[in-house]
């Protein structure tokens, strides 16, 4: 049985960080004040340290996290994912610059410095992420419940509310997304493959607002005057 470290990683991934996730919206305008580094930065340790808190399940309760398999098929289709998600994703990220939401310019990379953290903003994600809720968080609940589909729910449910601070449909779509993920991991046998796919769309996706903020000739501190 999962023991106290599990059980303190399911209450503080499935219920504090969703919450904590609802309550950060109303700070949208405190949050687009800082400088995007200093943002980035911000993300790249919280990241790593969640890693390191679900790590404790991993140490304490042996919970099993795995890398899997890599071959063609596999690789082929997280090629193939990434091609998916960015094309569905692309008439969003148009429509979020054209109405200039603040969300979206104040993460979107307008120069060099800016586009390396942002990389690393999104290989930290990758590679967290996955190991948080794909690896540690859906193998507990997997433990727990004897099934794979509560596991797979339980957690693309609680993922898509975590990212409630980008909107009601982004969480949805975000969930989705991570159920689709969740069945990929399980294919793939571990995590390793999910983690590229993860980290390449976040990339693209990052860098695509940059430009798209470029060619609108939108400010670099557009953020300061546009919606919330």
């Amino acid at each position: 049985m999962p023991g106290i470290a599990s059980l303190g990683v399911l209450f503080f991934f499935l219920l504090l960080i969703p919450y904590g996730a609802w309550k950060t919206r109303a700070r949208i305008p405190q949050l687009v004040a800082l400088p995007r580094e200093v943002y980035f930065r911000k993300v790249v340790t919280q990241q790593v340290l969640f890693a390191a808190l679900a790590g404790l399940a991993v140490y304490a309760d042996h919970v099993r996290v795995s890398l899997g398999r890599v071959d063609l098929p596999l690789i082929a289709v997280a090629i193939l994912a990434v091609i998916v998600f960015v094309k569905l994703m692309q008439p969003r990220w148009r429509a979020a610059v054209k109405r200039q939401d603040a969300r979206t310019l104040f993460i979107a990379p307008r120069n060099g410095r800016e586009s390396a953290w942002w990389i690393a903003v999104s290989v930290a994600a990758g590679v967290c992420e996955e190991f948080v809720w794909r690896g540690v968080v859906a193998g507990i609940i997997w433990w727990l419940s004897d099934d794979w589909w509560t596991a797979a729910l339980v957690t693309s449910v609680a993922f898509g509310a975590a990212h409630i601070v980008q909107g009601l449909r982004a969480a949805v779509i975000i969930g989705l997304a991570s159920f689709a993920i969740q069945g990929y991991v399980y294919w793939a046998g571990g995590i390793l493959l999910a983690m590229v796919i993860h980290a390449s769309y976040d990339i693209v996706a990052g860098l695509t607002y940059g430009k798209l903020c470029d060619e609108a000739g939108i400010p670099l501190d557009a953020t300061a005057d546009v919606n919330v």
